[in-house]
Parts: structure tokens; C-alpha cells; sequence
């Protein structure tokens, strides 16, 4: 797997032939930030249930000022220190093996705020999303108009209702749904879907 884009574009991520983490794809993966480059630029990025962390470093390597990795296999969160050290970005990054719920409890403790959130726990674990995503508008420092993405199987994922979370648009890549939501601290309520033709993120 390599990174697509940014003074990273072509390394090559050091992944375990027996990791039991499934990768976003590229398709994705260029979709995501295509759709999001202009707000990654200086963005403090947060990967929730990172994985082999490829979104995390996309992120990195497209502008992004620091990432916080989020994963709870000691083995899998090993490969991600490995490729940190690297590529050179320590300084940039910080990593916590530790299960995406506890994670969020602890950062909700800090004065750090995220400026763009990815979710992306196992799809065997949908039930998983509905806790992460209202623990992170309920609990997560976010700035305003922040961006949170969530990626699910297809049909696998329904929002549930959110007070600081609005849904903005949503969008399907083969068997991957993807949904992009918006911060607001002014409003409560869910927010309305928008036509994907119209949006820009």
C-alpha cells in the first residue's frame, strides 16, 4: 500500500502479510481527501480505529499539522510506530493503542481540538459506529466546523440522532457508504443530508 499523494506520494506503508485490519481502499481513500484537500491543509486530523493508519498519513503527507492514531492492537499500532519513525514525522504524530472509546474519554480530558475525524472501526463491527460517533459529538473537543467521516459497509450504518454532528452528505463507493458530517456548537438537532451534486466539503 502506498500513499497517494503529498511529499509521501509512493512510500510504501510496512503492513504485516497477517494483519487482521482491513485497509481503506485507494479509491477511498482519493475520494475522502479529494473531496476534503482544501480543509487538510494545517487540519489537526484524528484516526479513530486507524488501522494500518494509511488516512492518518495521507493526512500527513497532504498538509495536515498532526495526527493522533487511534488503535487497540498492540501489533497492528507497532507497524503504525514503525512507519512514524520511518517517515521522519514523529513530531507530527502521536499514537494510542488503546480501544477508540477509551480514547475519546481520555482526549475529551486535554485542551487539544480536532479539526477533521475519521471513523473507521472493523465492518464486523457495526455496532460499534453508533457508540464512537455519539461519543465523539457528545465528549470529543472539536473545533468549529470541524469535519467527522465515518465509513461503513454499505447499508450497514444508520446516524443516530446527534446534538452537535449535523449530516451533510453521503456517499457510496462500491461496498463502502461514507458519511460526512459537519461540527457545529451553535445548533443542536440533527442536521439534513444535502444533494452530493451541491456539497462541497
Amino acid at each position: 500500500m502506498r500513499i497517494s499523494s503529498g511529499f509521501l506520494k509512493n512510500r510504501e506503508l510496512v503492513i504485516s502479510k497477517k494483519s487482521p485490519v482491513r485497509p481503506t481502499s485507494g479509491k477511498v481513500r482519493s475520494q475522502v481527501f479529494d473531496m476534503c484537500q482544501h480543509r487538510i491543509e494545517g487540519a489537526r486530523f484524528l484516526d479513530l480505529c486507524a488501522g494500518t493508519g494509511a488516512m492518518g498519513f495521507e493526512a500527513i503527507s497532504r498538509g495536515a499539522k498532526s495526527c493522533t492514531f487511534i488503535e487497540k492492537n498492540n501489533g497492528v499500532a507497532e507497524r503504525i510506530r514503525t512507519n512514524i519513525e520511518r517517515f521522519g514525522i514523529a513530531k507530527q504524530c502521536s499514537l494510542l493503542s488503546i480501544d477508540a472509546l477509551q480514547a475519546i474519554s481520555m482526549l475529551s480530558k486535554k485542551e487539544e481540538t480536532f479539526s477533521f475525524v475519521y471513523i473507521d472501526p472493523p465492518y464486523e463491527h457495526k455496532e460499534l459506529l453508533n457508540e464512537i460517533i455519539t461519543a465523539v459529538d457528545t465528549l470529543l473537543p472539536l473545533e468549529q466546523d470541524a469535519r467527522v467521516i465515518v465509513e461503513a459497509r454499505k447499508k450497514s450504518f444508520s446516524p443516530p440522532e446527534l446534538s452537535r454532528l449535523h449530516l451533510l452528505s453521503q456517499r457510496t463507493t462500491g461496498d463502502t457508504e461514507l458519511f460526512i458530517f459537519r461540527f457545529s456548537s451553535f445548533h443542536g438537532g440533527r442536521g439534513r443530508a444535502v444533494c452530493v451534486q451541491e456539497y462541497h466539503p
